[in-house]
């Protein structure tokens, strides 16, 4: 008996591992590159570590990001999935508002995925296949119409908005 359980779970973990995306980390030279320009440019919030704990970093509210909690805010992924390549080079492109981190509009492409795969290289969930999620895909918002107004006139009323 225990080998057809045993055969549904290995099935079961094969199934499960092959929906997850794959980890996407880039190579050991895009890592290396990004590694140069983290330590010139990111180094001194982050940390060398990537733990937030740079020199500057007891002089900034909100304190710079922890890059090895794998925990980050801005992500099209759901709430507590690590965020896609993507999602991180959109941060590192604009920046923060309101914190410390600046845009870097100056990073090539090449330099801004070099960049993100060393700061992934903080995390090791993101070298975990089953830790991928895909982003959230979000509806077009709806059409705008007299009716839309007024139900976004007496739901603004009836939560008490206006206090």
């Amino acid at each position: 008996m225990r080998g057809p359980v045993t055969l549904s779970l290995v099935l079961a973990a094969s199934a499960a591992l092959a929906a997850a995306p794959a980890p996407d980390v880039g190579t050991d030279a895009q890592r290396e590159a990004g590694k140069k320009l983290y330590e010139v440019n990111c180094a001194q919030c982050h940390g060398e570590k990537g733990d937030g704990e740079g020199i500057a970093a007891p002089f900034l509210l909100p304190k710079p990001r922890d890059f090895t909690s794998g925990k980050f805010k801005i992500r099209t992924t759901p709430s507590g999935a690590l965020p896609t390549t993507q999602d991180l080079k959109r941060i590192v492109r604009a920046g923060m508002p309101y914190t410390a981190m600046p845009a870097w509009p100056q990073f090539n492409e090449q330099q801004l995925s070099d960049l993100v795969y060393y700061v992934k290289s903080f995390a090791l969930d993101f070298a975990k296949a089953e830790r991928q999620a895909e982003p959230i895909q979000i509806p077009s918002a709806p059409s705008l119409s007299k009716d839309s107004i007024e139900k976004g006139k007496k739901l603004y009323a009836d939560l008490g908005c206006a206090r």
